[in-house]
């Protein structure tokens, strides 16, 4: 072979290699990019049926509605890469979770975990407190409620501002309005909305007051203990007739009459009954405890034993009797023709004589330093002395004589409230006396209240049309603030606890913040509520209303 085919055989070899090496050096690289953009469940043709996805780097997290199907769920899928497996027209079992695979262009691989979940209906309140730190000047110690179902109850001290606390919630569940750490007016009930994931919602009622308990019953005989702040049944006891009349308290035991002619004594934590005594007729009028006795009266005037309803005496004096016991005497209505003012020995049940003025004893007698206060029908108003018995004064209110007034009167810081008639016929009115001398301080007329509510400076009374609530001063009698009320009453206005309490004319026992009406709840009886409850805080004192012989 020539020294020139040798060459030219070897220049063609170079040439070879060199196109060779130069066609690899310019062939593209292959893509090793292997992500998703979108996976999508089209799981309904509802709008409104939401789907929450989360992409991660190797994971996939979906949540939807409950009640859908994941058995047989062809997706959606977007991504960056040769394939996926399974393939995106490939129906796939939801139920568990599902691996996707997806392969680059250079044969690289990424596997995604799919896992599907329902949203969750969990959606509870599980603590409110009261923290001593977010309410600072107002709670000097954290205050815990109370969740019971959809109910929360919040015991603050007797006197904590209401207007602005701030709670602090827990909670299981999605969002919470009004937010937790915001403060609030809790004068009034204040509803929470919790909603779950799966935007199904719970509404919480927020009850907030000082400790204690309400003690009333019904025109279907029965007999209520209610939580003052939230309204709940401690418990109901039924007797076999109307309940008329306000319950009074001995010791533990609560003190009821009833329409059926008998006193009951009850367990005022359990309801149970302890004993009961007939007394001949129905009772229309609070019972009375002093001297470790309970005067009562129907058509007849008893004294019993408060431990065992044991009759000690009977003065067989006409009903109805309204009763006011001071130390040995016992200032008793004559439910005769005339309605005069009797008084008794508390002890013996001997009448003791008085010089009484007919129609006088319409109303409850009421007991202040050494004098008795009582209004009636003769449009006046007499003191006498509790231990001597005369007349001390009388004033006579400025109207027609004969109209029947049936004010239980109301003593208060040296001064005498009653309601009665004014100038004009039918118009009503409150005065106000100086209780040593009688003599007039202020009257506001188109006012009512048989049995004037004074507390802290200020009283509470309707207006004629028992719908609104006037706060007059007590000293002066000037307006300091109204408010309407949502019902329409004929009983007095009661309060206790700062909180107002006002049944209406049909079945339902209301509780009102005193200062702006607020509604805090509506308690619907079995029958008509006619009478102001009995309230007895935590530490056991006991409110009682005016027109019980033990409040003034």
């Amino acid at each position: 072979m020539s020294y020139h085919n040798i060459f030219c055989r070897f220049g063609i070899l170079i040439l070879a290699v060199s196109l060779i090496v130069s066609c690899k050096k310019n062939k593209p690289e292959l893509s090793a990019d292997k992500y998703l953009i979108q996976f999508h469940l089209p799981i309904s043709g509802d709008p409104s049926v939401l789907e929450e996805t989360h992409i991660g780097d190797d994971t996939v997290s979906i949540n939807i509605p409950p009640g859908v199907s994941l058995s047989n769920i062809t997706p959606t899928i977007s991504f960056v890469g040769k394939s996926i497996s399974p393939s995106t027209t490939s129906s796939e079992d939801f139920t568990k979770p599902v691996r996707y695979t997806i392969t680059a262009q250079d044969g690289s691989t990424k596997t995604y975990v799919v896992s599907v979940r329902f949203f969750s209906s969990t959606k509870n309140i599980t603590s409110f407190v009261f923290r001593a730190t977010d309410n600072p000047g107002i709670l000097s110690k954290d205050v815990t409620a109370t969740i019971r179902n959809d109910s929360i109850v919040a015991m603050v001290p007797p006197g904590t501002d209401l207007s602005k606390l701030v709670p602090d919630i827990t909670y299981n569940g999605h969002v919470i309005s009004p937010v937790s750490k915001k403060a609030q007016d809790f004068s009034g009930t204040v509803n929470y909305t919790l909603t779950a994931e799966d935007l199904t919602s719970v509404t919480y009622k927020v009850f907030t007051g000082a400790a204690g308990t309400l003690y009333f019953g019904d025109n279907n005989g029965y007999i209520y203990a209610l939580d003052a702040v939230s309204a709940r049944i401690k418990w109901k006891f039924q007797t076999d007739g109307a309940i008329v009349a306000t319950p009074t308290v001995y010791k533990n035991t609560l003190i009821a009459g009833s329409s059926d002619s008998y006193v009951y004594a009850i367990d005022t934590a359990k309801g149970k009954l302890i004993w009961k005594t007939f007394v001949g007729s129905g009772v229309t009028e609070p019972p009375c405890v002093a001297n470790d006795k309970i005067y009562v009266g129907g058509f007849e005037f008893y004294a019993l034993d408060a431990r065992t309803g044991k009759e000690i005496w009977n003065a067989g004096t006409r009903g109805p009797i309204s009763i006011t016991v001071s130390g040995d005497k016992a200032f008793v209505t004559d439910g005769s023709l005339y309605y005069s003012i009797l008084v008794y020995n508390a002890s013996t049940g001997e009448q003791i004589p008085i010089k009484s003025v007919s129609y006088l004893g319409l109303s409850n007698p009421a007991v202040a330093n050494g004098r008795v206060y009582t209004q009636g029908a003769e449009s006046l108003l007499q003191a006498y002395s509790v231990s001597t018995l005369d007349t001390l004064w009388t004033y006579f209110l400025p109207h027609v004589i004969g109209n029947p007034v049936s004010s239980a009167p109301t003593i208060n810081n040296g001064i005498v409230y009653f309601c009665g008639y004014g100038q004009n016929a039918g118009e009503v009115g409150i005065y106000a006396l100086d209780a040593i001398t009688g003599t007039r301080k202020w009257y506001v007329p188109n006012t009512y209240q048989r049995a004037p509510l004074v507390q802290n400076g200020s009283i509470w009374v309707t207006n004629a049309n028992r719908d609104a609530i006037f706060i007059l001063d007590a000293q002066s009698g000037q307006q300091k603030a109204t408010f309407k009320l949502p019902i329409t009453t004929n009983v007095d206005t009661f309060m206790a606890g700062n909180i107002l309490f006002q049944p209406d004319k049909g079945q339902s026992l209301w509780a009102f913040d005193p200062h702006n009406g607020a509604t805090k709840w509506q308690f619907v009886a079995t029958g008509a509520v006619t009478t102001s409850p009995l309230f007895i805080d935590g530490s056991g004192n006991i409110t009682r209303p005016g027109n019980s012989g033990e409040q003034n």
